[in-house]
């Protein structure tokens, strides 16, 4: 038995309710916070009321979701709370508290809580606060569900008659449960009235419902969806599998998902079991895969709340002043070669659309090479808005990091599969490391593109399937079996290249096999069975045969203890080592030639490097020309704040004069060092700046001074310039609570006096030139205060290790 697979029997990364952290499980979005969680039992009935799956777990209330995850996983769901039509608290005489619910979809769910009373009543309060706050969020719903496929499925919809009076019916329901859920919430002791039966609607409303849904469903068939209009491209420019809606295969997969959503609920409502889970491997139809995509990933509920967003960007973007993106524009055309839609303009504007408004309207992301072939794999199936929604819940809560300016995420990923490989088949992780074998850069495309560059587009589409149902884990189970399936052939390789061809090979053979084949669902018209119960033996696969179904079998019963759990476990302990090692490896690019330029040591030009990107932030790296790469003055102050003791340590004899002079040095030091550049400091004059101070501080204190100070280059200093130094030179020099305070207080006072006295006698405008501030400085021995001052602001911008001593140690107290 390998490593990990013994780890994950001992349960150290089994998913585990009472550790999970729904917000990250169901993919909620990021303001989401939990309000409360109970343990509870949650039984969900037909429209017949005959029970159709019971599962014990853990229920969360979100800011605006119910959640709920069971012990073995095998039911779970995430429920915004404006999809639960009717609530209520049926009265008992017991401990246990029992809710019925009734869904958006006319389904009924039935709650069992039984934790201690406080748990139960902070539980109620603050399910009904949320729902409360999700009532605006009712209007409209149907309106915004009417275009699914799946609803047609459901209700066998063709006219909008019929969708007005269920949304009308559906309304006034919704305004009833909220008035039962208030009252049901509102007593906090159970009396003594007969509990509700269990498997009986709670009220008569919801049974006229229930028996209204049946009728309209009962009469409908998989073909009902004929004459809807299937979004994405391949409504025009075919599915890459080449199956139409009208094949017996295309039609058996619908009769079958149609009765899954009849049964278990759709997009908003729908539930999610283990029969989900073999259904989704079994295959989606091209026409509902955009929207089951959209289901699994939370970007429904995303698109949902900002309806208009996608919109609104596209019209920014049309000004003729906005800056097109060159690397997109280059990728276009080379993004999916093989698909007939990119053929032609449409396809081309709109993956054009889609990459321009995601780069745009997430600028600390910006646009990365491996985009454009994700998105475009994703508009087959999807609208533009939907595969924008999509590719953002997919790049935030899947797979983070992959597509940022530094793509640490993949990286992150490559060395967690390298872990995995080096425990699941440490054979064969020796071998090729004994023969030198990079094993990131053998995988990087796999993970980089999701597998869309190595698989045929209609099997690249099924690991979308996989990884918006299952998570992130099948991205490594599927290189897993890869590795398994080659194994044989990777143990006799010798070089690279022989590699490179074993999985070319198994590419080959997985690729060659033709369409349908990997589905195991019969084509017979007369069969109705259940088509998830046939799988294909993986047991004699080889990289020379080997189907995708057989690929499948392998990753996920071999590997099936790979979990997302041990994979966002491995992430947040290797995460720290590889931004270490990317940062490294980007500095020592960065400053190779600049080292031998500078007066500065490859220490100091290495913290004014750390200190520089911690204040811009590692993803806004230029990663061209970084000596060219700007910062503001808010970030600039970030990096004061990171290192300078003179400006992060409050003493507490600072006054309100003193923190003002911290400020205003610190913008004469960005005027200064910016160099007329804008309003913009680059890290090249930030670098000449430090070593000016450094070199100079010295032997030209009085000039450094005079120039720090003069920042509008007049040649001269004027008298508010004069008394704005002092007041820093008190600060920066006179606060150590020492005898040399008092020195240098009186060497202060001196030059101010001969600053003044001069213009005062001759009855002049004051102006003081750079040689009468030099002479000023001589004649009132303030060289030595200029020096430490300068000394001071110095340290600031280098490591501890290489700060220079002053003439006396300042005290931090």
């Amino acid at each position: 038995m390998n490593i990990i697979k013994q780890l994950f029997l001992e349960n150290r990364y089994k998913t585990q309710p009472e550790k999970t952290n729904p917000l990250q499980y169901f993919s909620l979005p990021r303001e989401e916070e939990v309000a409360a969680q109970v343990f509870c039992t949650v039984s969900v009935y037909a429209k017949d009321h005959s029970l159709l799956t019971a599962s014990s777990g853990l229920v969360w209330v979100t800011t605006s979701f119910l959640c709920f995850l069971s012990e073995d996983s095998a039911l779970c769901f995430a429920f915004p709370l404006f999809a639960l039509c009717q609530l209520e608290r049926a009265k008992t005489t017991s401990n246990i508290y029992v809710f019925h619910a009734t869904t958006l979809h006319e389904q009924h769910l039935e709650l069992f809580v039984q934790e201690q009373r406080h748990l139960c009543e902070l539980f109620c309060d603050r399910l009904l606060t949320q729902l409360r706050k999700a009532m605006p969020d009712v209007q409209g719903i149907h309106n915004f569900l009417r275009p699914l496929l799946s609803e047609r499925l459901c209700y066998g919809l063709t006219g909008n008659g019929e969708y007005e009076d269920r949304e009308q019916e559906q309304r006034t329901m919704s305004h009833a449960a909220r008035s039962d859920a208030s009252s049901a919430t509102k007593s906090s002791k159970d009396t003594a009235a007969p509990p509700l039966p269990l498997h009986t609607p709670a009220s008569s409303t919801v049974s006229s419902s229930t028996s209204a849904a049946s009728s309209l469903t009962s009469s409908t068939s998989a073909s009902s969806f004929s004459s809807w209009k299937s979004p994405g491209l391949g409504a025009q420019f075919g599915y890459p599998d080449g199956l139409s809606t009208a094949s017996s295969l295309a039609s058996l997969k619908m009769k079958h998902w149609q009765s899954y959503f009849q049964a278990l609920g759709t997009n908003f409502t729908l539930l999610r079991t283990a029969q989900l889970r073999q259904l989704v491997r079994s295959g989606v139809p091209n026409e509902l895969r955009g929207e089951l995509w959209e289901t699994l990933s939370c970007s429904l509920y995303v698109r949902w709340k900002c309806s208009k967003f996608y919109n609104q960007w596209l019209k920014k973007l049309e000004d003729p002043a906005v800056d097109r993106d060159d690397e997109i524009e280059k990728d276009l055309e080379r993004s999916l070669p093989g698909y007939s839609g990119y053929h032609h303009a449409q396809g081309i504007d709109s993956l054009r659309r889609v990459l321009t408004v995601h780069a745009a309207a997430n600028a600390d992301m910006g646009y990365c090479q491996a985009n454009n072939i994700v998105v475009a794999a994703l508009l087959v199936y999807c609208t533009e808005e939907q595969a924008y929604f999509l590719f953002s819940q997919l790049s935030k809560y899947y797979i983070p990091g992959y597509y940022s300016k530094i793509i640490y995420g993949v990286l992150l990923d490559l060395n967690v599969f390298t872990y995995l490989l080096e425990h699941t088949l440490p054979h064969v992780h020796k071998h090729l490391a004994d023969i030198d074998i990079d094993l990131k850069l053998l995988t990087l495309n796999w993970f980089l593109t999701l597998y869309i560059k190595v698989f045929r587009l209609d099997l690249a589409a099924q690991v979308l399937d996989c990884l918006f149902m299952s998570g992130p884990c099948v991205l490594f189970q599927l290189a897993l079996a890869l590795f398994k399936i080659t194994a044989s052939r990777l143990l006799e390789a010798q070089d690279d290249s022989y590699v490179v061809a074993a999985f070319q090979t198994c590419f080959d053979s997985i690729n060659s096999f033709p369409v349908g084949f990997s589905h195991t669902i019969s084509v017979d018209k007369d069969d109705t069975s259940d088509p998830t119960k046939s799988i294909s033996d993986s047991s004699s696969s080889s990289a020379d045969n080997c189907s995708f179904e057989q690929l499948l079998s392998t990753a996920f019963e071999t590997f099936g203890y790979v979990t997302n759990d041990l994979i966002h476990s491995k992430r947040s302990e290797l995460k720290a080592s590889v931004l270490s090692s990317i940062h490294g490896f980007t500095k020592r690019t960065h400053l190779r030639g600049i080292y031998e330029q500078i007066l500065l040591s490859r220490t100091e030009l290495d913290f004014i490097y750390d200190s520089f990107v911690q204040a811009l932030g590692e993803d806004q790296i230029c990663h061209s020309n970084v000596l060219e790469q700007c910062i503001d003055y808010e970030h600039y102050m970030k990096m004061i704040e990171f290192n300078a003791d003179w400006f992060r340590n409050n003493s507490p004899y600072e006054t309100a004069n003193d923190t003002l002079a911290k400020r205003q040095l610190c913008l004469r030091l960005f005027y200064w060092m910016r160099d007329g550049n804008g309003t913009y400091l680059s890290f090249k004059n930030l670098v000449i700046g430090v070593e000016r101070l450094k070199v100079d501080c010295v032997l030209h204190s009085a000039m450094l001074v005079f120039y720090l100070y003069d920042t509008k280059k007049r040649g001269f200093l004027d008298k508010e310039d004069i008394i704005e130094l002092s007041e820093t030179l008190i600060f920066m020099c006179c606060k150590t609570n020492t005898s040399r305070d008092d020195i240098y207080l009186t060497t202060i006072s001196k030059f101010l006096h001969l600053c003044f006295s001069g213009f005062r006698e001759q009855n002049a405008a004051f102006a003081l030139s750079c040689d009468a501030f030099q002479k000023v400085v001589e004649q009132s021995n303030l060289r030595d205060v200029l020096v430490l001052f300068l000394q001071q602001i110095t340290q600031g911008f280098l490591s501890d290790e290489n700060k220079e001593d002053v003439f006396f140690n300042r005290n931090t107290n």
